[in-house]
């Protein structure tokens, strides 16, 4: 049960042995399943901004391998000592999807900016210039294949504000996620959360009271 039993995740997964992940990774156990996953819509009083409304049932499939630490990791070779090799791609949550898409000034800057992943399991970021959202890692887990983050948007206009000068808005997104050793997979897959631009009404919202929506994030090669 979850969301103080307004929610839950139901199902089954099953673990079995693999001899054709990667050359690090082989023979280790898969896991495959599905569960339902639902949100029932939360009391007019919640001041809950994670899917108020609820959310209709979800049916997932579950795909994973067991983690062993590898060098390179996810097969992502070190090109070397100023150059990049990896990066995060977001999706949905507010930052990409169907049109309008609300603000979100700086996705494409924040879906094109490279990092180097080393040969020793350590991430090095670009310099500021190459990183606009101020894109970076709070932890990044090679024993454990557990990463966790953060980014800034910046500069979009605040839709309340109708007096010139308009208010620039930042907002800090948090993202986490793990790396998946699994043909098919073999990436870090995880999510973000991002609250959404204030919008006009009575009253208006504010980022601290407006909905936070959740999207994807991968982690792969360049």
């Amino acid at each position: 049960m979850l969301y103080t039993n307004t929610g839950s995740v139901h199902g089954w997964m099953q673990v079995t042995a693999d001899n054709v992940l990667t050359p690090t990774n082989a023979g280790q156990p898969l896991l495959d399943g599905a569960v339902d996953w639902v949100k029932i819509a939360q009391a007019a009083t919640s001041t809950n901004q994670n899917y108020k409304s609820g959310f209709a049932l979800h049916k997932l499939t579950i795909a994973g391998g067991k983690y062993v630490k590898g060098t390179p990791l996810l097969g992502i070779a070190d090109t070397g000592v100023g150059t990049t090799n990896a990066k995060l791609t977001f999706s949905e949550g507010g930052l990409t999807g169907p049109p309008p898409i609300v603000g979100a000034s700086m996705a494409t800057a924040l879906n094109t900016t490279a990092f180097r992943l080393t040969s020793t399991n350590t991430l090095v970021m670009p310099a500021a210039v190459d990183n606009p959202a101020t894109l970076k890692f709070v932890s990044f887990s090679a024993t454990t294949g557990a990463f966790t983050g953060t980014c800034v948007l910046k500069n979009d206009p605040d839709p309340t504000d109708l007096v010139a000068p308009i208010t620039q808005l930042s907002r800090t997104v948090s993202f986490a996620g793990l790396l998946v050793p699994r043909v098919g997979i073999n990436q870090g897959v995880g999510y973000f959360l991002l609250s959404k631009l204030p919008e006009l009404g009575s009253p208006n919202t504010t980022l601290r009271t407006s909905p936070i929506l959740s999207g994807q994030i991968v982690l792969g090669a360049k």
